[in-house]
């Protein structure tokens, strides 16, 4: 074997080198006193190593960032495209990793150049996992530590100037005290424009009330407040007006000023020149706090950053073509738009990206679109295309200059929408038909034409991509447009898709949750209405046109793959798919029971077959003697008879299985119609203000089932109703109806005497406040005296008083309480069968399940006082605990092994521990403790995130449940050896 003698030399000098390096680490002796070599080997280190590698993970994840970005077109672009929350949870692992490495670096290479680096690498990754408060932190620290101009920090010039550190430290001092003074006096102003704000309101409040009065009681608009205006004046303000105010005077001065802080930074210690050489990341990291500090909502802070990085400081190009973008997005954030637009147009000529020109560009024309200025948004929207932006903003491009330039030049709203509907024709726009149809329905929607604007946004809903973005702007103005037509059950529907995919941070959740909450039962009762009246008139049917009927039905299942019939030949045996009606119980779900069904199989049927009369071989057009039927093929008439033989008689029972042919089926479903109508009337005027249509439906109450049970309460909304409708001569006519109909009555004794009202109510107080009595002696365990209240009741207030059920209960557990099991027992039967379909009985029957399911329940429900062990401690530390109730020993191992891959995926740097123990030794429970959390808060973020991302927690076919706990509470759940109580104070 050969040896190559310059490779010797060369691996001698290596080997020289390394062990140079290492001394020279060794040559530390104090802080500052480091030897080139060893200076060298402390910079090589770091950028090359720890630095590098984090530096990579943050231009992947800035990537990610971008590409997982779901811009929402219909709202203003937000200038940075990585303030999506999903990019920033995606990004999580990598950040907590490059983080990780940078920490590493600074801790252990100290004397490095790349210190400075490392802190605004690790700032700009706690921003970028939108922990801005901790980001703050990080770069405030670095601020202070890494200023040229602070004399304590690290970056200082040793030979700056001629004041001695006492006069600099006591300099700093007084500007502290000064900016302590500016931030009293900025609080100050704040309170003094809120109290101005609030005195505006009241005057607004009064000027409508006197307008009211003056209009005969009509409202009178809002006057609009003015925009809040931060009017904070902090040192920093002052410093920046003093400084440009020596500017004015003498720009001479200025020049001065910034070459000497240009010969300051060129002192500021770069490392070795050539390979190790870099500049100072002082000036990005100043522009990343300023981005901190708008997400922060402190922009007065942030203002003054940027003007330093503008005026003062002799910032890189990077930096400085990165200031009018962070000055728009200010201006954006704070609403001023105005501002905002010279700052853009300088944020697209400087910007060298192109994506970033065309975004900058795209909101530009946003923001003048939006202030009506059409012209300046179509030049805009021109320049976009031509930076060659991303295929969906260049579409989006597209689609809204169509609509601009219509607006300019004043096209007909039909050859406009024919131009919105030609988008659809363009193969190349394929994937953004959902919203050209959405953009076609609001055409529609402005032109007045509601029905093909509901049609249009229904077309875009059923070629959605999966966009949620998308998905929430067209489901929530179907919703609206649904709700507004009346379509209530419609618009139940649509309301809950939109909180389906809608964001939690979305300002309209309150909005949609509230319309989807009023509408459950609206919806629920006009469904139940719908299927009975449609069963009670399948069977007022004739037999010839119930038999018509069940043909037609079953022909049109034959034809769908959805159906049973289809079904059956299927691996997976699928049931009838039909209305699915919310709140109803014991119907079936067939399809013969959907209205809608019914009539579009009807006209299906008469498409393809006419208006055919109910006979044998009604398929046939011509009608043939039993001879001319030889001259048929012989497959058609075995297809026939095959068909004729699926519908037998068993299916037609099957098909009309509940339809109330008998008539005491009839009387329950009319029951249950006059019940649905007067709570449906109800819900229109209470839940969502329909005077209108709570009238019509109690009307039709009336009119349908006369003096039934709920007449008189109908008559009383009725007259509540037509009073709010100003209807008088309808509010009188159902005044007397009440009057006179129903005389001893306290609806009739209320609308003859007012005072009635009062004195009913004072009856109501005294009934309240003994069960209040009564309830307090319970919990003070006074049980005897319980039961004598609980019987004193009935000869007090009646024995139908309005809280029976609730004495009952209460009295019932007191007898348990005395008694025992058993008696506990009988006395819970005895609520439940006195008081049937209340909140009681439910209760009632829960604990009697209970008492019979488990041998030491009984101690539980009357020792519920174990609870009151239980203290909520917000600011103590906290653990979570996972209880896993699978006996499968394999299975617990499992999901300690999860929740740890979970903490390094999620939490790698909260330095969580994992240990479990038995709970209960007899049923085998564990409990898996994660610990540990500063306080309450920090303990409940990781539980709600741990409830939004079950799939990658514990597997889903193991049984468990988490909770919060302070250290004190989790040792009493372990005394009391069962997490039941717990479950219950949580």
């Amino acid at each position: 074997m050969s040896y190559n003698p310059a490779r010797i030399l060369k691996f001698i000098g290596v080997l020289f080198l390394t062990v140079a390096l290492t001394t020279g680490c060794a040559t530390k002796r104090k802080k500052g006193e480091t030897s080139k070599v060893g200076l060298f080997f402390h910079n090589l280190n770091s950028k090359y190593n720890g630095y590098f590698n984090a530096d990579e993970l943050m231009k992947k994840s800035l990537i990610t960032l971008e590409e997982t970005n779901k811009d929402n077109y219909y709202q203003l672009l937000s200038v940075y495209p990585y303030s999506d929350p999903s990019g920033a949870k995606a990004i999580s692992p990598d950040m907590d990793i490059a983080i990780e490495k940078v920490t590493t670096v600074a801790t252990l290479h100290e004397p490095s150049h790349w210190v400075d680096d490392c802190y605004v690498l690790m700032g700009k990754a706690q921003f970028l996992k939108q922990d801005y408060e901790t980001a703050e932190e990080t770069l405030e620290y670095f601020q202070e530590e890494f200023d040229p101009g602070n004399p304590f920090g690290r970056a200082y010039d040793k030979d700056k100037g001629k004041k001695s550190k006492k006069d600099i430290k006591k300099q700093r001092e007084n500007e502290k005290k000064e900016e302590k003074k500016a931030k009293e006096k900025e609080r100050k102003e704040k309170e003094d424009q809120r109290e101005k704000e609030k005195k505006e309101r009241e005057k607004a409040a009064k000027d409508r009330k006197k307008g009211k009065k003056r209009r005969g009681g009509k409202k009178t608009r809002k006057p609009k407040t003015e925009t809040k205006v931060d009017t904070a004046t902090t040192v920093i303000d002052r410093k920046i007006k003093t400084i440009s105010k020596r500017t004015d005077k003498d720009s001479d001065k200025k020049e001065e000023k910034k070459e000497k802080v240009a010969k300051k930074i060129t002192r500021y210690p770069k490392g070795d020149a050539g390979l190790l050489g870099h500049p100072p990341s002082y000036y990005e990291g100043v522009l990343w706090l300023s981005k901190t500090y708008m997400e922060r909502e402190k922009y007065a802070y942030a203002e003054y950053l940027l003007n330093k990085l503008e005026n003062e400081y002799p910032s890189s190009k990077e930096v400085t073509r990165a200031i009018p973008a962070a000055k728009a997005h200010l201006s954006i954030k704070q609403q001023k738009y105005n501002e905002a637009i010279p700052h853009l147009e300088e944020a697209i000529d400087r910007d060298k990206n192109k994506k970033h020109k065309a975004r900058y560009a795209f909101i530009l024309a946003q923001i003048h679109h939006m202030q009506g200025q059409n012209s300046q948004a179509l030049a805009a929207y021109e320049r976009v295309k031509e930076f060659k932006p991303s295929y969906e903003m260049e579409f989006n491009t597209t689609l809204n200059l169509t609509i601009l330039k219509n607006e300019v030049n004043g096209g007909s709203s039909e050859s406009f929408a024919n131009k919105i509907e030609g988008l659809l024709k363009e193969a190349k726009y394929d994937q953004f038909q959902e919203q050209i149809y959405y953009a076609l329905g609001e055409i529609k929607f402005k032109n007045g034409d509601t029905p093909g604007a509901i049609t249009a946004f229904e077309q875009s809903i059923a070629a959605s991509s999966g966009n949620k973005v998308q998905q929430t702007e067209t489901y929530y103005k179907l919703a609206s447009l649904l709700y507004q037509s009346g379509d209530y059950v419609q618009a139940k529907t649509n309301y809950d898709n939109t909180l389906g995919v809608m964001d939690k941070k979305d300002e309209r959740v309150p909005e949609v949750t509230k319309y989807a909450n009023s509408l459950t039962d609206i919806a629920a009762n006009i469904q139940l209405i719908t299927l009975q009246d449609s069963l009670m008139g399948i069977a007022l049917m004739n037999e010839d046109d119930r038999l018509a009927l069940a043909k037609t039905l079953w022909e049109e299942q034959k034809n769908n793959p959805d159906s049973e019939i289809n079904a059956k030949k299927e691996p997976n045996n699928r049931k009838f798919e039909g209305i699915k009606r919310a709140g109803m119980r014991g119907t079936s779900s067939f399809f013969a029971y959907n209205t809608a069904a019914k009539i579009k199989g009807q006209q299906s049927f008469n498409r393809k077959w006419g208006d055919r009369k109910l006979e044998d071989n009604w398929r046939r057009s011509d009608k043939f003697s039993t001879a001319d039927l030889d001259n048929e093929t012989e497959g058609e008439d075995n297809k026939e008879a095959e068909e004729e033989e699926e519908l037998s008689d068993a299916m037609i029972n099957r098909i009309f299985k509940d339809v109330p042919f008998e008539m005491n089926e009839q009387i329950k479903s009319n029951k249950t119609v006059k019940k649905a109508l007067f709570e449906l009337g109800v819900d229109f005027r209470d839940a969502i203000q329909n005077y209108d249509e709570s009238v019509k439906t109690h009307g039709s109450l009336e009119t349908r089932f006369p003096k039934s049970k709920y007449e008189l309460d109908a008559f009383y909304y009725q007259y509540l109703s037509y009073t709010d409708l100003r209807n008088n001569p309808k509010a009188l006519e159902y005044k007397n109806k009440i009057i006179q109909g129903y005389p001893e009555s306290n609806y009739a004794k209320i609308l003859k005497d007012p005072n009635y009202a009062k004195e009913m109510m004072s009856a109501e107080k005294k009934l309240q406040d003994y069960y209040n009595e009564t309830y307090v002696m319970f919990e003070n365990q006074q049980y005897p005296a319980v039961n004598e209240r609980v019987a004193q009741s009935t000869s007090l207030y009646g024995k139908d008083n309005a809280l029976s059920p609730k004495f009952s209960l209460i009295g019932a557990m007191a007898t348990g309480s005395l008694e025992g099991k058993e008696a506990y027992i009988s006395a819970l039967r005895e609520v439940s069968t006195r008081h049937p379909n209340t909140p009681e009985d439910t209760r009632a029957k829960e604990i009697m399940r209970f008492l019979k399911g488990d041998s030491n329940a009984f101690d539980k429900a009357l020792y519920s006082e174990a609870q009151e062990l239980f203290k909520l401690d917000d600011n103590k530390l906290h653990y979570i605990i996972a209880v896993v109730y699978d006996s499968n020993e394999a299975k617990k191992r499992d999901s300690k092994v999860a929740i740890s891959s979970y903490n390094k995926k999620y939490h790698k740097l909260d330095k969580l521990r994992i240990t479990d123990i038995y709970l209960n030794a007899q049923d085998k429970t564990q409990i898996i403790l994660v610990r540990k959390f500063k306080n309450r808060k920090e303990a409940m973020q990781y539980h709600d995130q741990v409830l939004t991302s079950r799939d990658e927690y514990i597997d889903e076919s193991i049984s468990y449940d988490l909770f919060a706990v302070t250290q004190k509470n989790y040792r009493e759940i372990i005394k009391q050896k069962n997490v039941t109580n717990y479950a219950l104070f949580f």
